[in-house]
């Protein structure tokens, strides 16, 4: 919890610097990620069908009406059962990753997109730390709570990695709020109260 505190206040500071017109296109999405994975070391046992679950924060901005960058941070825990032992063995994943996002079409209300980048896996389990890294893929949906769109959820598929050791993919569910529509809102909002004073 306190990773992602420090993450939050690195994003929030970062906010500050940047350009006004970047900042009016980015969002930050906050949410769940529920992961299968499957991993095999000599060190530590095989592992088939490990079910981490963890939180998930993500920074993204529009460099384009339908085309976004972002980067995701996972920190996500599992404790499993090797298929070789009958002991129990504690897992630790820590996940960034950077992502081209891409709009593709709508369904009604609901926005369908699809996810290209690259993943930096950090694994600690019964004493052993690994780092591995590849090529992500996947897609999700997002749809606003409300006609303006201001805050959003959105639910995914993604393939973080994909190695010969190591396997993980699974399903995010995430909160967005967009700053641009935000800061749209609340000046509107000033106003509508300038007005009626």
């Amino acid at each position: 919890m306190k990773k992602l505190i420090c993450i939050l206040m690195m994003l929030s500071l970062l906010m500050l610097v940047i350009p006004t017109s970047v900042f009016s296109a980015s969002y930050v999405g906050l949410g769940f990620s529920f992961l299968n994975v499957d991993y095999a070391d000599k060190r530590v046992g095989m592992f088939d069908d490990i079910r981490p679950y963890g939180k998930l924060v993500r920074l993204g901005t529009y460099l384009k009406p339908t085309l976004a960058v972002e980067a995701r941070y996972i920190d996500a825990w599992a404790e499993e059962s090797a298929s070789d032992s009958a002991g129990k063995t504690e897992f630790d994943f820590h996940i960034i990753t950077g992502l081209v996002k891409a709009d593709l079409f709508n369904i009604k209300e609901a926005q369908v997109y699809a996810l290209l980048g690259w993943s930096d896996v950090h694994l600690k389990a019964a004493g052993v730390s690994d780092s591995y890294n590849g090529i992500t893929y996947g897609c999700g949906l997002e749809a606003p709570f409300t006609k303006v769109g201001t805050f959003s959820y959105s639910m995914e598929y993604i393939h973080i990695i994909n190695e010969e050791l190591l396997d993980v993919h699974g399903f995010t569910l995430m909160f967005n709020i967009r700053f641009g529509k935000l800061l749209h809102l609340i000046l509107k909002n000033s106003q509508g109260v300038v007005g009626d004073s």
